[in-house]
């Protein structure tokens, strides 16, 4: 079933299959670190991103492939897409799995789907450019978890 159709059937009052998926004009300032109360990860997109994607296509490039530590990746609840600092997307995490080993890395990805509209109206299209620190590498980010 994909994932705009499960959208609809749970959340028939939201709009979210029809979000602005752009780099985020309406989010200049970034948000308070102390504004981000869940546990969650957040995972930059942007060499896989681009802005005609579908929300599954976000969900897909969000979910899938990656280095990260099993052991605090279990203590979140949620997974943001980041693109450029903005949220693009916002998952309930149900597990993470591990999908394979490249380079002598373990890599996982998590199952999901998107977080109910409190949690996504909360932290959608958020500028989280000052959660990494200027020049950092890794995608993942690790917040209260």
């Amino acid at each position: 079933m994909k994932l705009q159709a499960i959208l609809k059937a749970f959340f028939p009052d939201q709009q979210s299959n029809n979000r602005d998926h752009s780099t985020g004009s309406n989010a200049t300032e970034p948000i308070a670190k102390e504004y981000v109360t869940d546990k969650c990860i957040l995972i930059r997109i942007n060499q896989t991103y681009s802005s005609n994607m579908t929300e599954d296509q976000i969900y897909e490039v969000t979910r899938k492939s990656w280095v990260l530590d099993p052991y605090r990746a279990n203590d979140a609840h949620y997974v943001m897409a980041i693109n450029h600092g903005i949220c693009v997307g916002v998952y309930l995490i149900f597990e993470w799995k591990f999908t394979k080993e490249m380079n002598n890395r373990r890599r996982y990805e998590f199952i999901g789907e998107p977080a109910e509209p409190a949690i996504m109206d909360k932290y959608y299209s958020q500028n989280f450019e000052s959660f990494w620190s200027r020049g950092a590498a890794n995608p993942i980010t690790y917040v209260n978890c």
